[in-house]
C-alpha cells in the first residue's frame, strides 16, 4: 500500500488561510496524546457537525490510502465547513494521527500534547471539536484519527 504523507500539523487563521506543516520525518509524524485534554480548554465541548466532518475526513483517508491535511483533489478540512452550515472564515485547526488501531482517546490526545504543532491546536481555546477514528489499513493494524476544532 502507498501512503502519501505530506504534514502533520495544520491550523486555520481566521485572519489568513495559512497551513502551518512540520517535518514530516520526526517521529511526531506517528505520534500524539491528550489524555485528561480531550476537551482541550473546558469550555470545549462535541459537535455533531465537526464530527461528521472529522468522520468524513478519516474515512476519505482511509478508503484513497493518503495521510495528509490536503486531500489528492486539493482540498483542505475548512473547505468543506460551508456544507456544515460553518463559515468558510471560522478560526479552526486539525490534527491528524497514524497509528495503531484501538488506542483510546486520552492516548491519542496525549500523543498530541507532545507535539508542540498538534499541542497549539488543542490549546487554541476552540469553543467547539468533532473527533473520529477509522481503520487505514487492516493488515497492518493502523488506524487514522482525526480531530477538528473550531470557534463557532
Amino acid at each position: 500500500m502507498s501512503i502519501s504523507m505530506l504534514f502533520v500539523g495544520a491550523a486555520y487563521s481566521l485572519n489568513s488561510r495559512q497551513i502551518m506543516a512540520e517535518d514530516t520525518s520526526s517521529s511526531a509524524v506517528l505520534g500524539a496524546t491528550v489524555g485528561s485534554s480531550l476537551n482541550a480548554t473546558a469550555e470545549a465541548r462535541e459537535n455533531n457537525s465537526l464530527n461528521t466532518l472529522s468522520k468524513l475526513r478519516a474515512e476519505d483517508m482511509a478508503r484513497n490510502s493518503y495521510y495528509s491535511h490536503e486531500t489528492p483533489e486539493g482540498l483542505y478540512f475548512f473547505d468543506y465547513f460551508s456544507g456544515y452550515g460553518i463559515a468558510s472564515n471560522t478560526a479552526s485547526c486539525e490534527n491528524l494521527l497514524l497509528k495503531p488501531s484501538g488506542m483510546s482517546k486520552s492516548e491519542v490526545f496525549s500523543e498530541w500534547q507532545n507535539s508542540p504543532s498538534h499541542k497549539a491546536c488543542l490549546d487554541a481555546g476552540h469553543t467547539q471539536f468533532g473527533y473520529h477514528e477509522a481503520v487505514f489499513d487492516k493488515e497492518l493494524n493502523l488506524s487514522v484519527y482525526v480531530y477538528i476544532a473550531a470557534t463557532l
